[in-house]
């Protein structure tokens, strides 16, 4: 049987450990565009809303070898355009904001987390059921230029977590500023459900923010009646083309302190299947769907689009429009 050693020696002879950026451990597409610039003297603006387009992540992709999947997810700053013509400094998995990772139940997923950036980071898998020396405890912390792997067995049913930082004192301010990883495990009995799946099952971290006149996310601690940008998946009040059908949608409220409630603008209405912990035993009666009771939470609805010619999920404070494609 091969032991967890052997396995990260094998890795790191094919590169999955060491790969450059954009290689295939990262998970790092090609580099986008550098945001411009904003122009001077002008403040920036989320822009009018249901103008920015929704952008649905795409999966980190790991290597898979002696069945594991092996992913290296480096904690660094970046500049991404959260505000449109504006680059905004952000933390980061890798240099994106919002990436995904998919699992499987009874495939473990081995993370070497690199920590570049100049405060701590303790990586954790919120929802996971996660030996205690994996579980992101402070005391097991990464200083700035350490490194450390993780193991996370994904023996437990299907759901849709989140990782996140867990150091002492930095992990509120590390969250607001980018560092949230939408994490779906799957297994043999979800698929089986009568579900949305591929691309018509979306998932959609949802964030508030406060911007600075230079562009620059504003922290504080308590400040949060302050941040009336809401992002999604990174994205200012973005519309979300649709095809004329079901989609299921994973809501992970990765906000410090708000509280979403959510509906569909035309009276149609989400069915929630599933919270936290995974589906649901029986779908919940059609209605409005609140993402959590507090930050961290998760939700899984299904919502139809059939019949929209233009529809919106709106999201307190701030809407996402849903447009129909016909």
């Amino acid at each position: 049987m091969p032991t967890r050693r052997n396995l990260l020696r094998a890795a790191t002879a094919a590169g999955v450990l060491a790969a450059a950026p954009g290689g295939l451990a990262t998970g790092a597409q090609a580099a986008a565009p550098r945001p411009r610039s904003r122009t001077a003297g002008k403040a920036p603006s989320a822009g009018a809303p249901f103008t920015v387009p929704l952008e649905v992540q795409r999966p980190i992709r790991p290597l898979r070898l002696a069945g594991h999947d092996f992913y290296r997810l480096t904690t660094r700053e970046a500049d991404a355009g959260l505000l449109p013509g504006t680059a905004t400094r952000i933390r980061s998995f890798n240099g994106r904001i919002s990436p995904l990772i998919m699992a499987e139940r009874g495939r473990p997923v081995l993370v070497e987390q690199v920590n570049r950036m100049d405060v701590p980071f303790s990586m954790h898998l919120h929802g996971g059921h996660t030996p205690q020396r994996y579980d992101g405890h402070p005391m097991y912390q990464l200083e700035p230029g350490e490194r450390r792997i993780f193991r996370y067995p994904n023996e437990q049913d299907a759901a849709t977590l989140w990782l996140h930082d867990h150091s002492h004192e930095q992990h509120a301010e590390n969250i607001y500023r980018g560092l949230a990883a939408t994490y779906l495990l799957t297994d043999e009995f979800e698929r089986r459900l009568p579900l949305p799946k591929g691309r018509y099952d979306v998932a959609l971290q949802l964030r508030d923010a406060q911007f600075a006149d230079d562009g620059a996310l504003v922290w504080d601690l308590h400040g949060f009646r302050e941040r009336h940008t809401v992002l999604v998946n990174g994205r200012p009040r973005p519309y979300f083309e649709v095809a004329a059908r079901k989609y299921r949608l994973r809501l992970v409220n990765t906000s410090n302190e708000r509280v979403f409630s959510l509906q569909l603008g035309e009276g149609e209405e989400f069915t929630h299947i599933g919270t936290d912990g995974g589906c649901s035993p029986r779908p919940s009666p059609p209605g409005c769907c609140n993402c959590g009771r507090a930050s961290g939470r998760r939700s899984s609805s299904t919502s139809p689009a059939t019949g929209w010619a233009a529809g919106w999920c709106s999201a307190t404070p701030t809407p996402t429009r849903a447009r129909r494609r016909r």
